[in-house]
């Protein structure tokens, strides 16, 4: 018989639902809610995939190494690139070099974490 889910089980003291709680966030949904609330604001921006892929003998690379998760189009032109982190987990060299160039070229880049982070940088 399973156990309910106000019963401890894994030796923290927590239930099932308080771990859920607890678990920070994946990158993937506080990207969405940072696009979401960009959006919001009338802020042209996007998702930018990375990776590569072989395909018989071609090999694609989508992207460029280190770019950054969200682009976007500021109002009045401005270039805009968010790298998006669960807190704890920092940029690699190539994400950090990525966000100094956009930066040299007059872009505003940032590492952000939540929400909030992306709010504070773009005010």
């Amino acid at each position: 018989m399973g156990r309910a889910l106000s019963e401890t089980s894994a030796g923290d003291g927590m239930t099932p639902i308080q771990r859920t709680r607890t678990r920070p966030r994946p990158e993937r949904e506080i990207q969405r809610v940072i696009l979401d609330w960009l959006k919001l604001q009338g802020i042209f921006a996007w998702r930018q995939n990375t990776g590569a892929v072989t395909e018989g003998k071609r090999f694609i690379r989508f992207s460029i190494p280190g770019c950054a998760d969200i682009l976007g189009v500021l109002p009045g032109g401005r270039f805009l690139a968010l790298e998006v982190k669960r807190p704890g987990h920092p940029p690699t060299p190539e994400q950090y070099a990525f966000l100094r160039s956009i930066e040299r070229a007059g872009g505003l880049a940032a590492v952000v974490t939540s929400l909030e982070d992306a709010m504070a940088v773009l005010r």
